[in-house]
């Protein structure tokens, strides 16, 4: 299969409650964080909430990762401390060092990648098909992944303006394939070579990752780079994205 058009509307209403998600827990209390008023006057480029948005390129490891190239990578998520943040305080007019480095977050995560399907691989599919007429107009294929996951961040402040962090989490992930230069949705029947061209599903998916946040003159807000890698579960096991980004975050 397929121009997965069935699971549009099942996509698009994860990702508005994903979405619906995201903003709430960027307006969480701030009582999660202890003493942050005080703390934040010292070090005001520290935040209770956090929201960021990205974008990148990257690789599709495992199965899928030999029929498919490079992928295109948008991310957004958001979230909050549970623990609290790093501050410093001045002593005589001049700055002390970062005190309590480390913080907890919870974030929920918003992740699509794109790729396109490799030219060997398409002809394989249209070759291993002969029954579907349908297939032997295509002249290209892509390959996206929507993903939502939850995720728990540890942030260590290695210095005032700069923090490391690294995070696990778990969540949804969705595969689907569309063709270009189809009149409709498309039946892969040869499924397992190249598997790329499996039926489009959903599953679990376990993640990883970490990168670094640098803030800038503006009040609160940072420019990050991140290193994520995505691994499917179940139907979409041969599914490992490695997204690469960098972007801005509050």
């Amino acid at each position: 299969m397929l121009s997965d058009k069935r699971g549009g509307a099942f996509v698009e209403t994860l990702w508005s409650f994903g979405l619906i998600a995201l903003l709430a827990a960027a307006a969480a209390p701030q009582s999660f964080a202890q003493d942050q008023t005080a703390k934040e006057q010292d070090l005001p480029t520290f935040h209770v909430d956090t929201f960021y948005i990205s974008g990148g390129g990257g690789v599709v490891a495992g199965s899928d990762g030999k029929s498919v190239g490079g992928i295109f990578s948008l991310q957004a998520g958001g979230g909050f401390a549970v623990t609290a943040l790093p501050y410093t305080e001045k002593y005589h007019g001049v700055q002390g060092p970062v005190e309590h480095p480390w913080s907890f977050w919870v974030t929920g995560n918003l992740l699509y990648n794109q790729a396109d399907v490799k030219q060997s691989a398409l002809s394989q599919a249209i070759a291993e098909n002969p029954q579907n007429t349908g297939l032997l107009t295509a002249t290209s294929a892509k390959v996206k992944y929507y993903s939502t996951t939850g995720d728990l961040t540890f942030r260590y402040q290695v210095a005032p303006k700069v923090s490391l962090y690294t995070l696990v989490g778990f969540g949804w992930l969705r595969r689907t394939v569309d063709f270009n230069g189809v009149s409709g949705p498309l039946t892969v029947i040869q499924s397992t070579s190249p598997s790329v061209f499996a039926p489009g599903s959903d599953s679990g998916a376990v993640e990883g990752g970490g990168g670094a946040n640098f803030h800038v003159g503006l009040k609160g807000w940072m420019i990050y780079v991140e290193a994520r890698v995505l691994h499917g579960i179940g139907s979409n096991s041969g599914a490992t994205l490695v997204p690469l980004s960098g972007g801005v975050r509050w």
